[in-house]
């Protein structure tokens, strides 16, 4: 297991030598993935909590006052919290299956003639060129007049804009999707460098750094053959 600066850590399967084993990337390290399992365990009733101290407001004695005496009024008031740790981890989760079932999805991007159903935040949350792309309607990236997409699965998105982008490659862009919505990514060893490459070119950084670093602890003559000709 090797990790990167950015915290992202990969761990190689023992496959006693096999090489499609899968490489996991994963966003949270083992004693947050404990933690996170036993507040899911011991999940307990929220509670309102107070974040401020008591605010005094005066009344004046005048005509609109209609007791006619210069009083106090000594209002006691706080502003109240609710803090669900839960709720990330919940949202995601959610937005996940919704793209997995495809519903209430608002993007179909086609990688190499391939679709791929998502929700456009959840995408631009982790890539700025993506982000770049949808704010300001790359016409070499966003085509309005579309067909709905055949869903291979049934869902409630209808018709839905497609985007293109040609220049990535797709098994990586499928791992940088499910690394979006779940903080996991999965690939196997030999797609590393074209995972390297894609998640470079959308500028998502930390998957890139930890793919660097993969590179670098397993260099050799074949994977340099390999990374030049792709």
């Amino acid at each position: 297991m090797a990790k990167n600066g950015n915290g992202i850590q990969i761990n190689t399967p023992s496959y006693d030598g096999d090489d499609s084993s899968s490489i996991g990337l994963n966003a949270t390290t083992a004693e947050e993935e404990v933690v996170n399992e036993r507040t899911s365990k011991n999940n307990q009733d929220l509670m309102l909590v107070s974040v401020r101290s008591r605010n005094v407001v005066s009344c004046r004695e005048d005509d609109t006052d209609e007791y006619g005496i210069n009083e106090l009024n000594a209002k006691l008031e706080w502003k109240l919290m609710i803090s669900d740790p839960n709720l990330k981890s919940t949202l995601m989760t959610r937005l996940n299956t919704f793209r997995q079932n495809r519903e209430l999805c608002d993007i179909v991007i086609f990688v190499r003639e391939r679709e791929i159903i998502a929700h456009k935040v959840v995408l631009a949350s982790i890539s700025p060129v993506l982000l770049d792309k949808f704010r300001n309607g790359d016409p070499d990236f966003y085509s309005k007049g579309t067909p709905p997409p055949t869903p291979s699965v049934p869902g409630t998105s209808g018709n839905l804009p497609f985007y293109e982008l040609n220049f990535v490659d797709y098994e990586s862009f499928c791992a940088l999707v499910n690394y979006a919505y779940t903080g996991k990514l999965f690939i196997t060893n030999r797609k590393v460098a074209d995972l390297y490459k894609t998640s470079y070119e959308l500028e998502v950084y930390p998957v890139a750094n930890a793919c660097a670093r993969y590179l670098a602890d397993h260099l050799s003559i074949h994977s340099c053959i390999g990374s030049f000709i792709h």
